[in-house]
């Protein structure tokens, strides 16, 4: 198995929208658990907008990892 430069580009893009999710959790001051819900929910949604304005199937619903 070979991963491509796209697929990297892919995943330190959702990397840096759960960045962003956890930073936004830990400003309104929320627990461990709430930090890493909000940052899978941003890592997913916003991958899956990113996905969608380009005109392409959401990643999680075309590759399992």
């Amino acid at each position: 198995m070979q991963i491509t430069l796209v697929e990297i580009i892919d995943y330190l893009g959702t990397f840096a929208f759960a960045v962003s999710g956890i930073r936004l959790a830990s400003q309104k001051e929320f627990d461990w658990f709430g930090a890493f819900i909000v940052g899978m929910v941003t890592a997913v949604g916003g991958g899956t907008l990113r996905d969608l304005c380009l005109g392409m199937s959401p990643f999680w619903m075309t590759q399992w990892i």
